[in-house]
């Protein structure tokens, strides 16, 4: 018997749509959902971009896995997880993650990500397309190693079809 899917982690990079995709997600199957960088800024009282000026990657590395071990501390179920592009960066979280959840890389082409000049203001992209396609290069493997299942798309609404078959 197929075990049931009750908590869903998304990574990605930064701009591929984890939030508004897990929103609707969660929405559809009436489950909680968690924003990883959001969880953060309501912790530290500043954006993810504020914390990386004024107090650099690591922090935000480390506020963001005591972060995330304290959501699955303390839900186990019925819940999807947008995390940040770079969540795949230290071991610990890929563990943690792959633990407790099943975990979904989504994936865009990036010309249509940087169609929202917004995600380019994002650090560490700081309005450079070098700079994404670079991250991608690195962060890559890590996603592939992380990951229960890859989806790459387009269009945001069949992409969560997607998953909710998926779960369902």
């Amino acid at each position: 018997m197929k075990e049931k899917i009750s908590a869903i982690s998304l990574i990605g990079m930064t701009g591929v749509g984890k939030t508004t995709v897990g929103q609707i997600v969660a929405e559809r199957l009436n489950f909680k959902f968690f924003d990883l960088d959001l969880t953060v800024t309501e912790k530290t009282k500043k954006t993810p971009s504020e914390i990386f000026s004024l107090y650099g990657e690591e922090f935000f590395r480390k506020t963001e896995t005591a972060e995330l071990e304290n959501i699955f501390k303390n839900y186990n179920k019925n819940f999807i997880l947008s995390c940040g592009g770079g969540i795949v960066l230290k071991e610990k979280n890929r563990a943690i993650l792959k633990k407790n959840s099943f975990v979904i890389w989504l994936d865009r082409p990036v010309g249509e990500i940087i169609k929202n000049k917004e995600i380019l203001n994002r650090p560490p992209i700081n309005n450079n397309i070098n700079n994404y396609i670079e991250l991608f290069r690195q962060r890559e493997k890590l996603y592939a190693e992380t990951c229960d299942l890859k989806i790459e798309y387009i269009n945001i609404l069949n992409c969560v079809e997607d998953i909710i078959k998926i779960i369902k």
